[in-house]
């Protein structure tokens, strides 16, 4: 069974001194700038950790670390290596998932369980998400768990999906049909607190949680 790799870090106060110790010094100049720019510490935080896991995988697979300081990005702004295996961040409150895969293009997304007000969220979804969504009895949680498909889709397509295609696509089945390919939704449980979704091209991949 084709495997993807799911890794994920909870920032504790030990691994941010980790992260400023190890990785921060191993950035080139530029990423050092772009790590300093962030307004927010709990963001230059996000940005290590995406890192650390970057550069272990890459290191893992024998290409090199240095490789960290050469990510590109398409038109639309999805970060990429060139031949290097494909790989999504994501982050929201104090946990960091990058999926990392050999055998299928992907798309991570990841959100706390939180208060919300879903008139924030209500016109990027269909009438029978917002059907699904009211009716649940935890409304909050059933609203991120849909978000997280559509961020999760949008970011495997790679193109940005814009507020009328974000309504118009319904995400509550398996998988969605688009661009002449089925696009297939994995759950992963990471951690109760959290809803993280998997996009990927393949109905049965082995996903394998990793630790950082």
């Amino acid at each position: 069974m084709k495997e993807i790799l799911v890794l994920w870090m909870y920032l504790d106060a030990q691994k941010k001194a980790i992260l400023l110790k190890e990785v921060y010094p191993s950035l080139s100049t530029s990423l050092q700038e772009y790590h300093d720019s962030f307004l927010f510490e709990k963001d230059r935080f996000h940005f290590l950790a995406g890192r650390k896991m970057l550069m272990d995988s890459l290191v893992k697979e024998g290409l090199g670390q240095e490789l960290i300081n050469h990510i590109k990005q398409n038109d639309f702004g999805r970060p990429y290596i060139e031949n290097a295996p494909d790989f999504n961040i994501s982050h929201s409150g104090e946990l960091v998932v990058m999926a990392w895969s050999k055998v299928s293009r992907i798309g991570v997304d990841t959100e706390e369980i939180r208060t919300i007000d879903f008139t924030e969220y209500e016109e990027f979804f269909t009438p029978l998400e917002v059907l699904s969504i009211k009716n649940n009895t935890n409304l909050a949680e059933q609203c991120l768990r849909v978000w997280t498909r559509k961020e999760a889709l949008g970011k495997y397509l790679g193109k940005g999906l814009s507020e009328d295609r974000l309504a118009s696509i319904d995400v509550l089945q398996p998988f969605v049909s688009m661009e002449g390919q089925n696009l297939f939704f994995h759950e992963v449980d990471l951690l109760p607190a959290y809803i993280t979704h998997l996009v990927t091209d393949l109905p049965n991949a082995k996903i394998t949680l990793l630790r950082h």
